[in-house]
C-alpha cells in the first residue's frame, strides 16, 4: 500500500515517463486541448493507446487531490473518454 506522498510522487513521475510533461502540463490545459496536444505528438494506435493512458493517469490521480480539484481532474478524464471513443471508431 502506498502513502498519499508516495501516491503524489508515482503520478507525476508517471506524467513525465509517459508524456515527457510535468503534471502541470496537463492540469492546466482544458481536455479539449491535451487532446490537441496527443493528436500533434501521436497518431494511430499510439494516439489511441496514450489517450487511453492519461485518461487512466488523470482518473487516478485525482484521488490524491481535494474534492474541487477532484472533480477537474475526472471530468479531464470522462471528457478524454469520449474522444478516445470517438477516436475507437474512426480506426474501425
Amino acid at each position: 500500500m502506498f502513502s498519499k506522498k508516495s501516491e503524489v510522487e508515482l503520478y507525476s513521475k508517471m506524467y513525465i515517463y509517459a508524456f515527457d510533461k510535468d503534471k502541470s502540463f496537463f492540469y492546466n490545459m482544458e481536455s479539449s486541448e491535451i487532446y490537441d496536444f496527443l493528436c500533434q505528438e501521436y497518431w494511430g494506435e499510439g494516439l489511441r493507446l496514450r489517450t487511453k493512458l492519461l485518461a487512466e493517469l488523470l482518473d487516478c490521480d485525482s484521488s490524491v487531490h481535494p474534492p474541487k480539484f477532484r472533480k477537474e481532474l475526472l471530468k479531464k478524464s470522462e471528457e478524454l473518454k469520449k474522444y478516445l471513443n470517438n477516436l475507437n471508431q474512426n480506426l474501425k
